[in-house]
């Protein structure tokens, strides 16, 4: 019985421990930076090896995501989706979680430098910096934090281009807007989907109210077809992405859009999850191009 005990207790710091490091969230940063790489030019000599840059990315990553709950910790536990966080609800301590943050930080940081890539450890430091010092406390003040979340979100898939060896012309551009202009309909659908939590909590809805919320959202998505639009004009995709991707993400609005005629918080769910679909099948629509072109 004892061991069962222990087993069981062990079991439950692994799980607390992957659940700081917001898996979820995480896999769209080492999908865009992975996307990223891969979009590069076969021509191109990587600055680093691949398993390195994504050893990196989710070093710095993983210490973002700790840090962040370390620091929201109180306001966590008064919201329903994200009270039982390790450090919400008590189980963890705070200390340790402060400490493992940075000492992820600081192995990501490492990891870029000796495998030869300086530019990567600024660029990823740059953005880790950005989301904990800028854009955490920027969100007690509404709209503000949007554009500094959204360069943090963006910033991956640039990294990846640029440690596989990509020059900084139109693809390095075209990424980081689209990652940019996605986060804003993610980012804003979020709180209207939370809308009562992020109230409770004490954080400010995007366009003040749960109808603003969506609006901003809808507009988000209409505003990333048209980058799609755009995208190869900039060398990133050929004739499937500009006949697909705006399409999508005009499926994507108008879903939303049907669904916030019944309810605020069905709308900003339609659009919520439309959102995390959109990212990934644009990226895969893009290395579709990129390989069988």
């Amino acid at each position: 019985m004892p061991e069962v005990g222990v087993g069981a207790t062990r079991a439950a710091v692994l799980r607390d421990a992957f659940a700081l490091l917001k898996p979820r969230l995480n896999a769209l940063v080492l999908a865009a930076g992975c996307a990223g790489w891969a979009l590069v030019p076969k021509t191109c000599v990587p600055r680093i090896a691949f398993p390195a840059f994504v050893l990196a990315l989710g070093f710095l990553a993983g210490s973002a995501a700790i840090l962040n709950m370390w620091v929201e910790r109180d306001r966590d536990a008064r919201m329903r989706r994200t009270r039982e966080r390790p450090l919400a609800s008590g189980r963890r301590s705070p200390r340790k979680a402060f400490w493992a943050g940075q000492i992820l930080a600081a192995l990501g940081a490492v990891v870029f430098v000796a495998a030869g890539d300086g530019e990567g450890a600024v660029l990823g430091l740059g953005s880790w910096a950005a989301y904990l010092l800028a854009y955490t406390p920027l969100k007690r003040r509404g709209a503000w934090a949007l554009p500094v979340g959204a360069l943090c979100g963006a910033l991956p898939a640039l990294m990846g281009w640029r440690s596989a060896g990509g020059a900084w012309d139109g693809g390095a551009w075209g990424l980081l807007a689209l990652g940019l202009l996605w986060q804003w309909p993610h980012a804003t659908a979020v709180a209207g989907r939370n809308a009562r939590d992020f109230t409770a909590a004490g954080w400010p809805l995007p366009g003040g109210d749960p109808q603003g919320a969506v609006r901003w959202a809808l507009v988000g998505a209409c505003a990333v077809g048209l980058c799609c639009l755009g995208l190869p004009l900039l060398g990133l995709g050929g004739a499937r992405f500009w006949a697909a991707a705006p399409g999508m993400a005009a499926l994507w609005a108008a879903w939303g859009f049907w669904e916030a005629r019944r309810s605020v918080e069905r709308g900003a769910g339609a659009l919520f999850w439309g959102s995390v679909v959109f990212l990934p099948a644009a990226y895969a629509l893009l290395l579709w191009d990129r390989w069988a072109g």
